[in-house]
């Protein structure tokens, strides 16, 4: 109720407004109808989810809503014949991979873990050694020989420890 009432202030204010009303004169007709329809539908939309929605973009509870669960992220890293280890990271200086390839294998780990069976592990064990078998010519005298998995979670729910992120080892994947 508040809302309509300060919403209704609003235009009250603006309609009192000489050189905001010279400025809808001079409109054409055409021009009136289409800038009113278009703020009555904003307000009615606005208006029509308790304000919880401005049409017609999207729900602002979106935001005020708590995640369910806690967010997980996976980290690859192409493990050489030498031993050293490189990210594979579509993000920050050290960018490798394509941000599409990064997101599908985002989706193919979090998949992998949710369902545990072999078809989600298959796919996301074959995109991985496609990603590895395009960087194999990066380093010819150091091939990639595997892929290790690594799962991060963040611990929202958790009000002993809401910045500590949990970090733990998923699997290897070989490439021979």
């Amino acid at each position: 109720m508040i809302e309509l009432l300060l919403c209704s202030a609003i235009a009250l204010y603006l309609g009192t407004r000489g050189d905001l009303r010279e400025l809808a004169l001079r409109l054409g007709t055409g021009h009136r109808v289409m800038l009113g329809g278009l703020l009555a539908l904003m307000f009615a939309g606005h208006l029509a989810g308790s304000g919880k929605q401005s049409f017609p973009f999207v729900p602002w509870d979106m935001y005020a809503d708590r995640a369910q669960g806690d967010p997980v992220f996976h980290r690859f890293a192409l493990v050489r014949a030498s031993g050293r280890e490189d990210p594979m990271s579509a993000y920050g200086p050290r960018r490798n991979v394509p941000t599409q390839i990064h997101q599908r294998l985002q989706a193919l780990a979090t998949d992998d873990a949710a369902a545990g069976d072999d078809a989600a592990r298959a796919a996301l064990d074959e995109t991985l050694r496609a990603v590895a078998h395009a960087h194999a010519d990066d380093v010819t005298d150091d091939p990639p020989v595997a892929i290790e998995i690594w799962r991060a979670t963040i611990p929202l729910h958790d009000p002993a420890n809401p910045t500590d992120v949990r970090v733990e080892h998923v699997r290897r994947v070989e490439l021979g």
